[in-house]
């Protein structure tokens, strides 16, 4: 177990992972979806590059030729450049890579802290730092007092949360105990 000086990593950990929700969010709220998740699907190449980049490891040719790949199937299954805005699409694009980055960057923290920490320990610990950080942003939720109010949107929203979260923590226990983003 780290001493009490390591807990700036899970807070970093979680500040990543809230910027990519944000960041993803936001380019398909504001932006366009169908421009959105061809670029989001770019984390993989990120993921390489950042991990060139900040030298924790040089990606294998087998790697990189694997990103590039994933991602120019999604790019030809998923792009579709709407005909509207050019102002709008750039936006997304912006939006959609910030996002991209910070789970990059996420999956990288991970993978770098994960040997000290202990796969047990440094995921429910960034997941609690993850909820709270979260709170902050709810004055940002459109009508958060009627949404919150309303019981149906309680169930749909702790069901949305928990769904999210699992799917979360498998994605960090995995890149934890084998040690690759």
């Amino acid at each position: 177990m780290p001493d009490w000086t390591s807990f700036w990593q899970p807070l970093v950990i979680a500040i990543f992972y809230i910027g990519g929700q944000c960041g993803i969010l936001a380019a398909v709220s504001l932006g366009d979806v169908s421009v959105a998740t061809p670029v989001a699907s770019s984390k993989v190449i990120i993921v390489s590059l950042f991990l060139m980049l900040l030298g924790v490891e040089a990606p294998s040719l087998t790697t990189w030729l694997s990103a590039i790949l994933a991602t120019a199937g999604v790019l030809l299954i998923n792009f579709v450049v709407p005909s509207a805005d050019y102002r709008r699409v750039f936006m997304t694009v912006i939006l959609a890579l910030a996002g991209a980055s910070c789970f990059a960057l996420f999956d990288i923290s991970v993978q770098t802290w994960s040997p000290q920490w202990g796969t047990g320990r440094i995921v429910p610990v960034s997941y609690w730092m993850v909820g709270l950080l979260s709170l902050g942003l709810l004055p940002w939720v459109d009508r958060p007092r009627a949404m919150l109010q309303k019981r149906l949107a309680w169930k749909s929203l702790s069901f949305g949360s928990l769904l999210v979260a699992i799917q979360a923590m498998f994605l960090v226990y995995a890149i934890s105990w084998y040690g690759d983003a």
